[in-house]
């Protein structure tokens, strides 16, 4: 006995996947490669800068892409089911964001420790060689930035990005400026760098500084 086919105005439970189409090649690909070769070299050089005020703007900037990706994609599978936008459609995603931001907080904490987990190996592997400290930073920050673009739970992370940058590269104007912005901040970054040296606020110095277990332990390596 075969199931009762399924009604006309029946819905999937979820927003079915939209059918990917490669973006635009040419100057719109040019643009995309220069943006994301600019936030990482922000995340690098912000945390051969600042390790920990670097570290805690990454937290920040992935819980709220986190969030909105949760939050857009509800809004999205409301108006599914319901076939059409209604009048208080913004007013339940605005109010509904709070829960979201609780939903998000877990899988960011997750990807955050994961990542700074693997820039502390990274980096305790480079001390024992007991190399100048601002490659090493570098390095770490590196890491860092991989982590967190591939860590597990970074795919709320990774794709409403692409959409941004993508969004952003469709106009060629628009693109220039997104470059523009990306690119100055990996500036500032090298530029405090080069000339203020590393910064370890707020807390007084290096997490292997003398006085610390960590400083105990590479001491004694």
């Amino acid at each position: 006995m075969q199931p009762p086919p399924p009604r006309a105005d029946s819905r999937p439970r979820l927003v079915p996947s939209q059918s990917w189409r490669p973006p635009p090649g040419g100057l719109p690909k040019l643009q995309r490669g220069l943006l994301l070769t600019g936030l990482f070299a922000a995340v690098v050089l912000g945390f051969a800068r600042a390790p920990y005020l670097a570290l805690g703007l990454v937290c920040l900037a992935a819980l709220a892409v986190r969030t909105v990706s949760w939050t857009t994609e509800s809004a999205r599978e409301r108006q599914h089911l319901r076939g059409r936008r209604r009048w208080f459609d913004p007013v339940l995603t605005v109010g509904s964001s709070p829960w979201y931001l609780v939903v998000a907080t877990a899988g960011t904490l997750l990807l955050l420790l994961w990542a700074a987990g693997v820039a502390f190996v990274v980096g305790l592997a480079y001390l024992l060689f007991r190399l100048p400290l601002v490659p090493g930073l570098l390095l770490m920050g590196s890491a860092l930035a991989v982590s967190v673009w591939w860590g597990p739970g970074s795919r709320r992370l990774r794709v409403p990005t692409r959409r941004l940058v993508i969004a952003t590269t469709s106009r060629a104007w628009l693109g220039w400026v997104g470059v523009a912005v990306v690119l100055v901040m990996a500036a500032l970054c090298g530029y405090a760098l080069l000339t203020s040296g590393v910064t370890w606020e707020p807390k007084p110095g290096a997490p292997w500084r003398s006085g610390t277990v960590l400083g105990d332990v590479v001491g004694w390596l």
